[in-house]
Order: structure tokens, then C-alpha cells, then sequence
């Protein structure tokens, strides 16, 4: 194949993928292709290489499993020899969190006879990373929160004692003291004994 037709294979490839129609994609694998993602896999589960059509396809059940292409695109390709780059962008929505990231990808890929025997991906895992280990944080916060609450003892309501308002029983034995001190016998003046003249 020529390099115009190298190009014209992955341009269709990548508008189907864009459409989520894997489909020609794996159809165009070699029987023995292999797929790299550049990234840490101590970080991300689908890093490293996968060898194989099964491979491919676990490598992109695993992506499929935390993120979700929103909008997928090639933007240009360069060829030479059997080799295409294509510089591709698009939209990556991590399903756990909800949150949209926009990407920047390159790809390398090796043809042989009309089948791709390799593809080398690299992309920006710093932002995907750092979106992830947030979530996370995110959720061990609020996870550590709750554990706080269930170890709090409950507690229990007091009723609100009403202000300027004296108890009722206090203020009838008030009214009663009262009553008792108003009603108590005066002392009688002695009258004093007549003067004899």
C-alpha cells in the first residue's frame, strides 16, 4: 500500500471510531498487532502493552470501564514509509466523577500490507491524573467525615425553658405567701390607764 493509502485506512478508521463504531478497527488489526499506551501503570489500568486483537480489545474495555469519549477527532496525519502519525483531540468524560477533560493525543502507527501490526499512543496522563487522584481525595474526605459521624454520640433534645415567664407553681405559692402575709392579726394598742384628779 501506499503512503496515500496508509492515510485514507486510518482517516476512516478514526471517523468510525469517532462515531463509537470500533467495528473497522479491529478489522484492520493484524493478527499479532501491538498496542502500547505511554502512561504509568501503576496509575492507569489500561498503561503498557497489550498484545493481540484480545488484547486490544481488554485494553479498551478497561478505558471504557472509567472514561467515556464524548467527542473523538483526528485532526491531521502525517505519513511516510509504512508509518502514520495522526494527531488526534477530543473530549473524555471520567464516568466516576462526571467531570469532561479535553485531550491532546499522538499516534503512531505501523502498517503492514493494509493491517496495523502496531500503534503506540501517548497522551496527556498528568491531567488525567491529576483529575483522578482529586476524585479520590474527594471522596476518601468525605468517606472519613462520615466514619466521624457514626462514632458521635447522639444527642438528645432539651425543651427550651420560655424567658421572662415564672413557672406557674412557683408563682402560686408567691401569690399564697402573699395572701397569708396580708391576712395576719395587727397587734391591739394597750390603752393607758386613766389619771385620777
Amino acid at each position: 500500500m501506499s503512503v496515500e493509502d496508509n492515510v485514507a485506512l486510518m482517516r476512516n478508521l478514526y471517523e468510525a471510531y469517532g462515531r463509537k463504531n470500533p467495528g473497522p478497527l479491529f478489522e484492520s488489526l493484524s493478527e499479532a498487532v501491538q498496542l502500547h499506551f505511554v502512561a504509568p501503570p501503576e496509575h492507569f489500568t489500561f498503561a503498557g502493552s497489550h498484545l493481540g486483537k484480545d488484547g486490544v480489545q481488554r485494553a479498551l474495555e478497561l478505558i471504557g470501564q472509567e472514561y467515556d469519549w464524548l467527542v473523538y477527532q483526528a485532526r491531521d496525519f502525517i505519513a511516510e514509509g509504512d508509518r502514520v502519525v495522526a494527531l488526534t483531540d477530543g473530549v473524555l468524560q471520567h464516568r466516576a466523577s462526571g467531570k469532561e477533560l479535553p485531550m491532546r493525543m499522538v499516534d503512531i502507527i505501523r502498517i503492514e500490507d493494509g493491517r496495523i501490526v502496531e500503534f503506540t499512543e501517548f497522551f496527556d496522563s498528568a491531567a488525567m491524573l491529576a483529575n483522578d487522584m482529586a476524585y479520590r481525595a474527594q471522596r476518601a474526605a468525605a468517606s472519613a467525615k462520615a466514619r466521624l459521624r457514626a462514632k458521635l454520640p447522639k444527642k438528645t433534645a432539651k425543651k427550651a425553658k420560655p424567658k421572662g415567664r415564672t413557672p406557674a407553681g412557683k408563682k402560686a405559692a408567691t401569690k399564697t405567701a402573699g395572701a397569708r402575709k396580708s391576712k395576719a392579726p395587727k397587734p391591739k394598742a394597750k390603752k393607758k390607764p386613766a389619771r385620777r384628779r
